[in-house]
């Protein structure tokens, strides 16, 4: 039931659509100071395109600041660009009103995203799924009288705002936590005395070993592998589990595994996660496992790294592979190709591990913890802003509760 004074509206009758352009691969490069910033789908939700095209282009594929821009593929994102101008590559399309006397653009962005995430839904696909312009057309909505619809615009964007600053602060936190990581992992804890080693200048009771001499390296199981004998089904983390300093446990999957191999393939609590890549910003990524979720597996593309606790804890060594350290040592050895890397098992076993004694290893540890619990209570905040955002669009969005011209102020 629509509420009063709201009509039922086709989207494909209000908007313009323009799907990205096939630009060709030969002309693209890594080297930004060379060409055109070209928007991948990688790109949306990063806003800065890590690739350059260096041919010819026609001006109608740029996207400047504030365009609505949708990937085609995989997760449908949505996102209003606020990065450079660039051009707009294809797989990904731009979206805006043409009847701006009917639909506020900004309401348009709210209004398709919970759209996005039911079409996602709906649409079939056993690996990558889908979207096509027609997908787009044929979307109908309720649709409120135009200065109700820049007052839930007005509404949810003062909240984006504050997710925006929130997240600056959290980014901040974790380059200042960088650079102390960084410091200690070179200086140490006051020490004066120093020693040349195959990775730089070092504490003179510090020592670099193969990360093979002092812990165990797990690969994971591959999905899809066909199994004759018992089985049994047991959760199992992904990439997608294995954040940038953190493991995220909202959405947990299940596989399929032999009933011996489930010791081969099992977490231990203690053992750090690690991607071996994809995009740049999965490489190497990871954190501790504390045993969160019982009888656990890890997929093939997750390294488990089982650390020698009488030589190097397992919170050192994920916070030294997370490092600007580590992460140099894994894009130094890395298989690459366009924005993307990995690091098979071989290189991870010859990571130079730097091994302080365990009582400095223990105070490191404090430090950064410190900076770590600073950064999750902004991270909590961040939650809850985002809850509320969902709230929000789901009852201004559809009427269930109204908002008058009158009762905020879009100056």
């Amino acid at each position: 039931m629509l509420s009063e004074g709201w009509g039922n509206s086709n989207i494909g009758e209000l908007v313009d659509i323009l799907p990205g352009y096939a630009f060709k691969s030969a002309n693209f490069s890594n080297d930004l100071s060379k060409g055109k910033p070209i928007i991948r789908i990688r790109d949306i939700q990063k806003h800065f395109p890590e690739t350059v095209f260096t041919g010819d282009y026609l001006d109608t594929y740029l996207v400047n600041s504030e365009d609505i821009l949708i990937g085609m593929d995989g997760d449908f994102h949505i996102c209003r660009w606020n990065g450079p101008e660039s051009l707009l590559n294809q797989r990904v399309c731009k979206i805006w009103s043409k009847k701006q006397n009917e639909l506020n653009d900004l309401f348009l962005f709210y209004r398709l995203q919970p759209e996005l995430i039911n079409l996602n839904n709906s649409i079939a696909g056993t690996t990558v799924k889908h979207l096509s312009t027609k997908h787009l057309r044929n979307l109908e909505f309720p649709l409120p009288p135009l200065p109700e619809q820049n007052k839930i615009a007005a509404i949810l964007s003062s909240v984006d705002d504050a997710i925006q600053a929130t997240q600056a602060v959290i980014d901040q936190t974790r380059t200042v936590k960088q650079g102390l990581l960084q410091h200690l992992l070179i200086h140490g804890i006051g020490h004066t005395r120093f020693k040349q080693t195959e990775i730089g200048e070092i504490p003179e009771e510090w020592d670099v070993r193969k990360l093979r001499t002092v812990a165990h390296i797990q690969t994971g199981i591959a999905k899809g592998k066909k199994y004759l004998e018992d089985t049994i089904e047991l959760p199992y983390l992904r990439v997608a589990n294995v954040q940038e300093g953190y493991i995220d446990i909202t959405k947990i999957k299940t596989i399929n595994v032999s009933k011996r191999e489930v010791e081969r393939y099992s977490l231990q609590e203690g053992d750090v996660l690690l991607t071996e890549g994809g995009d740049l910003d999965k490489l190497g990524r990871g954190d501790v496992w504390h045993g969160q979720i019982e009888h656990c597996l890890h997929q093939n593309h997750v390294f488990a790294v089982r650390t020698d606790r009488l030589v190097i804890l397992p919170e050192f060594y994920s916070a030294q592979a997370s490092s600007f350290y580590g992460k140099k040592y894994f894009l130094s050895c890395a298989k690459q190709t366009t924005n993307l890397a990995s690091i098979n098992s071989t290189q991870l076993k010859d990571f130079p591990t730097i091994v302080p004694p365990l009582e400095e290893q223990n105070k490191i540890i404090k430090i950064l913890y410190s900076v770590k619990k600073e950064e999750g209570l902004t991270k909590e905040y961040l939650d809850q802003l985002e809850k509320i955002k969902r709230g929000l669009m789901q009852d201004l969005l559809t009427g269930r509760v109204r908002v008058k011209p009158d009762e905020v102020d879009t100056t």
